[in-house]
């Protein structure tokens, strides 16, 4: 597995990849440990939504111990590496804007591109757009502002 490979949509954040990973190890510790004891390893078909989502869009076979440890390998690296974009709203997004939002981000410009979300009321409408290096606010007022203009002219030319 590659950096920059897409992630799956039900993976939004460093904490999801953290808790993915925690999950992944341990697992691999349950089936450790059956090994050592001569008994069957745990059934995979139990793990979180997120889990069997990276490994179905990887081809891992979670039952597998060295698909495992690179599948592991891979999260650790992108919990570590993968870009964040951090994305502030007047409001709390919904799910499925996240999703959008995700999706763009992950086809347009980087496939483990993570997206964190916060609230910040002081925004009033629009939303702000931080990454590494720039940051960007995205407000509608200043295209009514333009639009205002137009209209007050259109009208004072009756």
């Amino acid at each position: 597995m590659q950096p920059n490979e897409t992630l799956p949509l039900s993976i939004h954040t460093r904490a999801d990849v953290a808790r993915v990973r925690r999950e992944l190890q341990a697992y691999a510790e349950l089936a450790q440990q059956a090994r050592v004891a001569k008994r069957d390893a745990p059934a995979v078909e139990h793990f979180s939504q997120s889990l069997t989502d990276v490994a179905n869009t990887h081809s891992i076979s979670l039952a597998n111990a060295s698909e495992r440890g690179s599948l592991e390998t891979y999260l650790d690296m992108i919990h570590r590496t993968a870009p964040v974009v951090h994305i502030k709203f007047a409001i709390t997004p919904t799910i499925r804007t996240v999703e959008q939002l995700l999706e763009w981000f992950r086809t347009a410009i980087q496939g483990d591109v993570l997206v964190q979300t916060a609230v910040d009321p002081s925004i009033v409408v629009g939303c702000q757009v931080r990454t590494t290096n720039k940051v960007f606010t995205i407000r509608p007022n200043e295209s009514f502002d333009t639009a205002q203009a137009t209209l007050a002219k259109e009208v004072a030319a009756l």
